[in-house]
């Protein structure tokens, strides 16, 4: 009910996540969620999208049998319930098959900063497929050592003091790499 108000409402995202008790994706949890969010089935599915009866309008919104306008689809993120995962690179596999946009993650790690190997294996996997978002315990002291030694293209932050240093130090860690090519 949630993700559907969320879609309702023009959020345009939503952080979702199940795993099962052995450390696997769980998979109807998670098409459920994702049919929720996007009005389709998952990109891995065998079904076939969703006929909710419903015509495009224009502004990209569609028409419910109702009459209603109802959102977009919306995107969908990964929450760090995969740093519980069994088997990160084939989970990362299915995330991505599945149609997730991102991946919130510290690593499989108490923090990023602990997590920098294993980030920095899934952005190579990922390959741009889909974005490596690292979070957890990143603070002004390790933002640029993170950035730079895992090259995820996203960073979760959490408000505490010095944050807005955080955005400089990241400003200059982007205008670094570009120097270098």
């Amino acid at each position: 009910q949630s993700i559907r108000l969320c879609r309702q409402v023009g959020v345009r995202g939503v952080v979702i996540g199940a795993l099962t008790p052995d450390g696997n994706p769980d998979l109807p949890a998670l098409r459920q969620m994702i049919r929720t969010a996007t009005g389709s089935a998952p990109l891995d599915s065998d079904t076939a999208p969703l006929d909710t009866g419903s015509a495009p309008l224009p502004s990209g919104r569609e028409q419910t049998s109702f009459g209603h306008a109802t959102a977009r689809p919306l995107r969908i993120v990964f929450h760090r319930a995969f740093d519980e995962c069994k088997y990160p690179l084939e989970t990362l596999e299915i995330l991505i098959s599945m149609g997730f946009h991102t991946l919130l993650t510290s690593g499989q790690a108490p923090t990023a900063e602990e997590g920098i190997p294993v980030l920095k294996q899934l952005v190579e996997k990922a390959a741009g497929r889909i974005t490596i978002m690292a979070g957890k315990g990143i603070t002004l002291n390790n933002v640029a050592q993170i950035a730079i030694q895992t090259r995820v293209p996203a960073i979760h932050l959490s408000e505490r003091p010095g944050w807005r240093r955080i955005s400089e130090i990241l400003r200059q860690t982007q205008q670094q790499k570009i120097a270098k090519f």
